[in-house]
């Protein structure tokens, strides 16, 4: 099980369990407790790699995020956090703008909303993809775009995030690499589920319940894909 990625935990792939697999929202949920944890001092427990598809691929499709490569979670409280919205639909928290149906009258899967060196308030919209063949549908490849040129068009400071494992099929990653492409895709990146099952355990993450040690075969696929900051052309 060596060569193994998170999909196969996540679908149950030579899983000897009699129940099926989880699906998409309690993993979401489950990162969202993560990320309070993270959050929940002055002082990071640990940071999360930004990543984003190679430029010179070296052989591994992803590498760390040229801008703001990692996410560090601090100071954050219950409403920080919105897990699987019913829309965004609505004046944008912190600030004056009203967001249009048309524009956010769709949902993410985290909001976060976070304290940020370069604003005071900075916005993570997640998207969450756990299974191989999952990617986005179409109106979600409207629907983001269209929300980043709002917000870049209202001065407020965000990341679009795309969640999912090293695993994902090809077409997510090529819907990866259109947006970092976009006049916007600075504001563009990659949060692997390997790295956060690590981060899950080495920061003492523990939920009752959840067997986050016998989890790690499926974190080593980061070995193989991914360009670590030490390895970046100088």
């Amino acid at each position: 099980m060596a060569s193994e990625n998170a999909t196969y935990l996540f679908e149950g792939k030579h899983s000897s369990r009699v129940w099926p697999a989880s699906s998409e929202s309690f993993w979401t949920a489950l990162f969202g407790l993560f990320a309070l944890y993270l959050g929940e001092g002055a002082a990071p427990r640990g940071q999360l790699t930004i990543g984003q598809p190679t430029v010179d691929p070296k052989g591994k499709p992803y590498e760390p995020r040229a801008h703001r490569s990692t996410l560090q979670l601090h100071d954050l409280e219950f409403d920080s956090i919105a897990i699987e919205p019913r829309a965004i639909s609505k004046c944008w928290p912190g600030t004056s703008f009203l967001l249009s149906a048309a524009t956010g009258g769709f949902s993410p899967d985290v909001l976060i909303r976070i304290c940020d060196p370069e604003a005071p308030d900075h916005f993570l919209v997640i998207e969450n993809k756990v299974t191989y063949a999952g990617c986005l549908a179409d109106n979600q490849v409207e629907n983001y775009p269209r929300l980043a040129a709002w917000l870049i068009e209202n001065a407020i400071s965000f990341d679009i995030l795309f969640l999912h494992s090293v695993g994902s099929c090809h077409e997510l990653y090529a819907q990866a690499k259109s947006f970092q492409r976009q006049q916007w895709g600075a504001h563009f990146g990659i949060l692997l589920w390997e790295e956060v099952l690590q981060k899950m355990l080495s920061t003492g993450f523990a939920p009752p319940g959840i067997p986050i040690e016998s989890w790690q075969p499926y974190t080593t696929a980061l070995d193989t894909d991914c360009v670590r900051h030490d390895q970046l052309r100088r």
